[in-house]
């Protein structure tokens, strides 16, 4: 639990989801893709977690990809929180 938490925090990934959640999504798939980016990044913490606890905390691009993420999580929409989503499965 300690390195899932460590994994959200680092990566600020709950203020990514709140912002996929508040993204506006129209048309038959909107709801759709915002479900598989929450899904990605839930993965992606996972595969981050997992890291942590085999002792590969840091990988390449940690720093990037946080601050990408960061930034991605001020703009609720789904391009920018797709963006970020990438960056973290790059990682792990």
């Amino acid at each position: 639990l300690a390195a899932w938490d460590e994994a959200a925090r680092r990566f600020h990934l709950a203020a990514l989801r709140a912002a996929a959640n508040a993204a506006r999504v129209a048309g038959s798939f909107g709801n759709r893709a915002r479900a598989a980016l929450l899904a990605d990044i839930a993965a992606a913490q996972t595969r981050l977690a997992a890291a942590t606890l085999a002792g590969r905390p840091g990988a390449p691009g940690a720093d990037a990809a946080a601050r990408l993420v960061e930034e991605a999580a001020r703009v609720p929409e789904l391009a920018a929180v797709t963006v970020a989503a990438r960056a973290l499965a790059a990682l792990a």
